[in-house]
């Protein structure tokens, strides 16, 4: 009986190994491009569209005072409630695409980039203070034929939301303020103190400066898919100097707040993260104190981004909000 011994393999043909070279090559190109800022922006539009597209969003362009604003708005039922909604300085329109998923359907929905962030027009012949920013908003609403509105604004964009409300209140049906700036508080946070100081935390150096912002913004910074987290901590950081450029243009065109509130009429809701690092809970009482008729929810393990970090729960409080407006 004779044993068989195995076989030696035989040795690779031309054309095998030319099939594993091409291979080995596609793979290399592939890796290239995704790591390349081609495929993180590509990836990220997917991700966004997704995103808008869950909650009933779509993009549009209006020219308002010679600016070009990219905005994002939702059809709603005849009737129904008009919600204009205001990001805050640094930020963009998509802060509200998940809170907008969670809002009424039947609402009309219009979310700007403010002139100077996110995809609208970056002009240094313009000005970017807040009481410019109001009228933009306002020119928005009239191009948009949107009659009184709830607004709805966190940070900076409640600052813009409350100016709106004061300079044109005939067209405010009813107003919340998200952890809203615009008012000297009782007590500086450590972000206020580092403004007094000359720097501005809000603003970030560069890629790896961004994961500091968001511990800075959230008590738990929100899952995003990592290309979407790469794109908004690349286009931070090419824009940190023309938000400086308008971080001083609030220093020198100031519009405050303060003695103010009393003139605001419409209802409004006060909604604040009790662990806003950014700016303190204590400010929310100025707000609720010199509002006629305003109301106060804090949010429990939140931030400065509550309709990011929380946004169920945030667009709950609006919507019961809404609800209670006289029609």
């Amino acid at each position: 009986m004779t044993s068989s011994s195995p076989s030696s393999a035989a040795p690779p043909t031309t054309s095998g190994r030319r099939l594993v070279i091409g291979f080995v090559v596609v793979l290399l190109l592939l890796a290239a491009f995704l790591c390349s800022g081609i495929a993180t922006g590509l990836l990220f539009q997917l991700s966004m569209g997704a995103e808008r597209g869950a909650a009933g969003l779509q993009e549009d362009e209006v020219v308002v005072d010679g600016v070009a604003l990219k905005v994002l708005t939702r059809p709603g039922a005849p009737g129904a409630p008009t919600a204009l909604l205001i990001h805050g300085f640094a930020a963009d329109k998509d802060n509200w695409t998940r809170f907008s998923k969670w809002v009424p359907t039947t609402w009309r929905l219009v979310v700007p980039d403010l002139a100077g962030f996110g995809d609208s027009e970056h002009r240094l012949d313009v000005h970017h203070d807040i009481r410019a920013q109001t009228e933009r908003v306002h020119q928005l609403l009239v191009a948009e034929n949107s009659g009184p509105v709830v607004v709805v604004g966190n940070s900076m964009g409640g600052h813009i939301a409350s100016a709106l409300a004061l300079l044109h209140p005939q067209d405010v049906r009813g107003l919340v303020l998200i952890d809203a700036a615009g008012v000297t508080p009782p007590e500086l946070s450590e972000v206020q103190k580092a403004f007094a100081a000359g720097k501005n935390p809000l603003v970030v150096e560069d890629v790896a400066d961004f994961d500091r912002l968001l511990a800075l913004i959230f008590v738990t910074p929100p899952e995003v898919p990592r290309p979407v987290k790469t794109f908004f901590a690349e286009r931070a950081a090419k824009a940190r100097e023309f938000n400086e450029h308008i971080f001083a243009e609030f220093l020198e065109r100031p519009f405050l707040l303060d003695g103010r509130l009393g003139d605001i009429h419409a209802p409004t809701l006060v909604i604040w993260g009790e662990n806003d690092r950014v700016l303190l809970p204590s400010a929310a009482k100025v707000f609720v104190d010199g509002i006629p008729g305003a109301t106060l929810s804090l949010m429990p393990h939140t931030g400065h981004a509550p309709m990011i970090e929380h946004p169920e729960e945030t667009a709950r409080l609006v919507t019961d909000f809404v609800a209670s407006l006289p029609h």
